[in-house]
């Protein structure tokens, strides 16, 4: 018979049993909680939410340009989401109208929330980002999941249900690059759709036939995720659906059309996608696909877009310069910060100059007035981290003076050398410049400035602008092709009313050309002596370059040339340019101290300005 202590030891070893038991259970819940949340986190990353349809060690970050998994909440009623890559491209959602506002959502979506279309009307637009990396001329992947509504076949016959186009986007004038979509068949089973892969060439004119489509016909029922993806590797386009090539073609027409935007559930005039679509994922290569629990088949990496590999390139950017890619000597002033000039109203004790080579050689820097003696040099070990140089400027003599600088190898050779020009300005009394803090300068005065068209004699005049609505700057594009007597009447007007007037540089006789590469000697004449005629009036505010130059075929070269020639003219005036595309932004940048955005704020009604 078991005693009271043997009792005891059989009371133990069940207690043991038991909390072995708990402890395999809660270690087997916390390990498949841990998978899940690995998974979670694997659906979202910029590489594992394609697993198992795509080999991970095909794709790396570098490859991803765009990425993104609709996971934060929605704006002030609209859908903004932050780009997963590293390049930061801002999805946003568009609607034709603010009717339209609403319409597409963020819902449950494959692994979190997903972007989701309500309706699929002409009128709806999903979601857009620009930028100057989606020119995907030589290579690209694009890919999604998607859900279909239920029942679409019955609902919309014949829809085109855009996944994805890449375009440029001029006003008036948009074109596509590549489209991927659904295109719904006409008197067909239900749910029975083309899958439709269309890219275009640039090496034809419009008249011709620049157009390849790849299309396959498949059956979707809708309520069920899928996975699709478009590839073009520069000499073929492939369509995948659930990691399964559909349907490939030859694209032997050379490069695509540049596209610097992407829209997302949307064509730019085609309807919006009906239902789901949830982390889209844009490359510039093409990346092999294979069905699920199969070995992809090896495709060749094409070669990356140029566009998008400078675009990654480290380095340091110079005021009008590329980046540090070679061994070449880059150099900026940093201080003074606008124009390198230092204005008479700047008590600046020191310049600042940046330096910066990929190479690992020492540097000799020099200062001098130009065509005089150094008063400054330095010897620097290395500038293949950026390196700063504080130079004595105090009492500095007005004119030009000269900061260069050699890169020497250890036998002595200069294997690379740069200049740049400060100049110390004597005082203007219509100074226009840009301050430290980043306030703009009239007259020694900071100003806003806001403006309206002096167009036509309907519109207002410069008085009724500044006593209705407080103006105190203005433009015409009405007088760029007026006499030089009338441009002087329109500045005599702005200047006895306290108001600056932005002007074109142009001649009376033509504007600007289209494809040109830079001024011929006849424009530059024409521009000399108008900037020579009016820089020094007191209604001067400043130079506008341009309007939307991006749509009326303007290089940004020209642009860049003729800033130059008006900066060495008039030192007192900003350049402006005005664009209707952050990516022409970008593009002009180097043409221009000030970029106007277009669309701008227009008053509806006249009114003194709102006070605080």
């Amino acid at each position: 018979m078991p005693g009271p202590s043997d009792v005891t030891r059989v009371f133990d070893l069940e207690s043991e049993k038991i909390a072995m038991v708990l402890r395999i259970w809660i270690s087997a819940v916390l390990i498949e909680l841990l998978v899940s949340v690995s998974v979670g986190l694997a659906a979202h990353s910029l590489r594992g939410w394609t697993r198992g349809y795509c080999s991970g060690s095909e794709i790396s970050a570098d490859d991803v340009i765009a990425y993104w998994a609709f996971e934060k909440p929605e704006k002030d009623g609209l859908v903004v989401v932050e780009d997963g890559s590293r390049m930061g491209n801002v999805l946003v959602e568009y609607p034709v109208s603010t009717a339209r506002a609403g319409v597409v959502t963020l819902g449950p979506g494959k692994s979190g929330k997903d972007l989701s279309s309500a309706t699929a009307t002409d009128k709806d637009r999903a979601c857009r980002a620009v930028s100057a990396d989606f020119k995907l001329k030589r290579a690209f992947t694009v890919e999604m999941w998607f859900k279909l509504e239920p029942g679409l076949w019955a609902k919309a016959n014949g829809r085109h249900l855009a996944f994805f186009c890449l375009n440029d986007q001029p006003q008036g004038g948009e074109e596509s690059s590549t489209i991927g979509q659904l295109v719904q068949l006409r008197d067909a089973p239900p749910n029975t759709y083309f899958l439709v892969f269309q890219t275009r060439a640039r090496d034809k004119p419009s008249s011709e036939n620049r157009d390849v489509f790849i299309r396959h016909e498949v059956v979707l029922l809708g309520g069920k995720w899928h996975h699709v993806a478009f590839i073009w590797d520069g000499e073929k386009m492939c369509t995948y659906l659930d990691g399964k090539l559909l349907a490939e073609a030859a694209q032997p027409k050379g490069e695509l059309m540049d596209a610097s935007e992407i829209r997302n559930g949307s064509h730019f005039w085609m309807s919006g996608f009906l239902r789901s679509i949830d982390s889209v994922r844009v490359l510039d290569r093409a990346i092999p696909f294979a069905e699920r629990g199969k070995n992809p088949t090896a495709q060749p990496r094409t070669i990356r877009n140029s566009t998008a590999d400078t675009a990654r390139t480290p380095g340091k950017w110079t005021k009008k310069s590329a980046r540090v890619g070679s061994g070449d000597i880059t150099m900026r002033f940093l201080q003074p910060h606008y124009r390198d000039n230092i204005y008479a109203d700047q008590n600046l004790d020191e310049v600042v100059v940046e330096i910066h080579s990929a190479l690992p050689h020492p540097v000799e820097l020099r200062f001098f007035p130009k065509g005089g003696k150094a008063t400054f040099t330095r010897r620097i070990k290395s500038v293949q981290d950026p390196v700063t140089v504080e130079i004595p400027a105090k009492n500095l003599a007005e004119g030009k003076h000269e900061v260069a600088a050699r890169l020497v190898n250890p036998g002595g050779n200069v294997v690379s050398s740069k200049m740049i020009t400060l100049r110390k300005l004597s005082a203007n009394p219509n100074t226009v410049r840009l301050r430290e803090d980043g306030v703009w300068l009239r007259h020694g005065k900071p100003f806003g400035y806001f403006s309206l068209s002096v167009r036509n004699k309907k519109g207002p005049t410069i008085s009724e602008l500044v006593r209705v609505q407080g103006m105190n700057a203005g433009q015409s594009y009405f007088y760029k092709r007026q006499s030089d007597a009338a441009i002087r009447a329109l500045l005599d007007g702005a200047a006895k009313r306290g108001v600056s007037m932005l002007i074109i540089p142009w001649s009376d006789k033509g504007g600007l050309e289209a494809g040109v590469p830079e001024m011929s000697d006849v424009v530059r004449k024409q521009v000399s002596e108008k900037v020579n005629l009016f820089k020094d009036h007191p209604g001067l505010l400043g130079w506008y370059m341009a309007d939307e130059p991006e749509i009326n075929g303007v290089t940004a070269s020209l642009l860049r040339d003729m800033y130059e020639l008006i900066v060495e003219l008039d030192a007192y005036h900003p350049c402006s340019v005005l664009n209707n595309s952050l990516a022409g932004i970008t593009r002009y940048t180097e043409g221009a101290d000030i970029s106007m955005p277009d669309p701008y704020i227009i008053p509806l009604k006249a009114g003194a300005p709102p006070t605080r």
